[in-house]
């Protein structure tokens, strides 16, 4: 009884006062900013504004961290550094769901994902400066997908040259994306990506921005081409990266390696469908190591799966066993390159996608499969259905190394 007086009490006062009886829990967002050259925007400014149009500002540390308060904002966010006296530098995002405390960093790298998204691609026929000043509806502001769907090709090519540089990759994690000063050598690569010609910043000209990756001391250098490229479907973007690896001034090495970058909520969601069923997946064979067993992986697979005459149970058994001791990590989409109602159930979605894994840190080899997915985008693996060879589906290139006479640095 006297608990209840006092909580009374308490609401009675503080409606007498005009304050609310009890305060929203605060909410932040923070994070580090760096310059082109890698090193942390010391003192710089750290803008934020949210799909509303509501702004945040808060000022970075010597070494770059900021903290930002967001309470009551509504994701997804765009960010903004600027030096201390300087212009605009790099543009940031963040567009998972709103906790009492997130993280995003702003650098090359975040500045990258968002110009190709909005300045190259065009989905909201937008730039990023724009959409700063007066953010559009949800389209005109970065997805979680799209942000996903760039990062696998950036990271395939960055850790390509990672392994020339001699760089530990073990010292960093691509997915916290730590594209941060200091701390680790990832750090040394960011600083060399202005080395030789200059980088960053929200100019992503005719469709394209190159990124160039030097090391003075060894003569390598690494050029990054990524290139956005007219929608081939009402849903999906694609785009490309084409990488050049020049030691001595002598070509040794080439990569090329293509993605698809969802356009609408819809493709989004359909990723986000065939992702839940890869991370399902992965939980179940690192669950079941070495006892994965040929029937574990049944569920996952649609009754009606077809490939080369396999059906259901002989191509979930295959796939158990190749996959049995084995330790899967950053099992994902890689590429979608298309998406079309089901011709046997109309009600159903078609996903012809690539996707990849790590096992034991290792990347393999991407597989392109058909999956199926209910409206609520419940995915199951299809096979390789007659709507998998549909005509106008984006071809997969998958990421390849060709040796000059000069072998790459290991």
């Amino acid at each position: 009884m006297e608990i209840w007086l006092a909580a009374l009490a308490f609401a009675f006062a503080a409606a007498i006062w005009g304050q609310p009886a009890f305060a929203a829990p605060k909410q932040t967002l923070s994070g580090v900013a760096t310059l082109a050259d890698g090193t942390p925007l010391a003192k710089g400014t750290v803008d934020l504004v949210d799909y509303s149009g509501n702004v945040a500002t808060a000022t970075a540390s010597k070494s770059g961290k900021f903290k930002l308060v967001v309470t009551g904002f509504t994701p997804p966010f765009l960010l903004r550094s600027t030096p201390a006296g300087g212009a605009a530098l790099f543009y940031g995002y963040f567009v998972d769901p709103l906790a009492n405390s997130v993280t995003a960093n702003v650098d090359s790298y975040t500045d990258l994902i968002l110009n190709m998204v909005l300045n190259g691609v065009g989905v909201a026929g937008t730039t990023t400066t724009a959409e700063f000043g007066v953010p559009t509806a949800a389209e005109g502001l970065l997805m979680a997908n799209q942000g996903k769907a760039i990062g696998p090709t950036t990271q395939n090519l960055i850790a390509h040259w990672l392994s020339t540089d001699k760089v530990v990759t073990k010292n960093f994690s691509f997915s916290g994306i730590k594209f941060s000063a200091g701390k680790s050598k990832f750090g040394k690569v960011l600083g060399q990506t202005c080395s030789l010609s200059g980088c960053g910043g929200s100019a992503y000209l005719s469709g394209m921005e190159t990124f160039s990756i030097s090391d003075v001391k060894s003569k390598t250098n690494q050029t990054i081409i990524f290139s956005t490229m007219p929608a081939n479907t009402a849903s999906l973007a694609p785009f490309s990266a084409q990488s050049v690896t020049v030691v001595n001034g002598i070509t040794t090495a080439s990569l090329t390696a293509t993605a698809s970058i969802p356009e609408n909520p819809t493709a989004s969601a359909n990723q986000d469908g065939v992702n839940g069923l890869l991370t399902q997946l992965q939980t179940v064979v690192n669950t079941k190591g070495s006892k994965l067993a040929d029937t574990d992986l049944v569920s996952l697979f649609d009754p009606a799966y077809l490939h080369g005459g396999v059906g259901q149970l002989q191509a979930a058994g295959d796939l158990a066993s190749s996959l049995r001791k084995v330790k899967m990590t950053n099992t994902g989409v890689q590429l979608v390159n298309f998406t079309a109602p089901d011709m046997a159930d109309g009600t159903q979605t078609d996903v012809n996608a690539a996707w990849g894994y790590d096992a034991s840190g290792v990347p393999q080899p991407d597989t392109t499969e058909l999956f199926r997915c209910t409206a609520a985008n419940v995915c199951l693996f299809y096979g390789n259905q007659f709507g998998a060879q549909t005509p106008g589906a984006v071809e997969l290139q998958t990421l390849s190394t060709s040796n000059g006479t000069t072998p790459v640095p290991v």
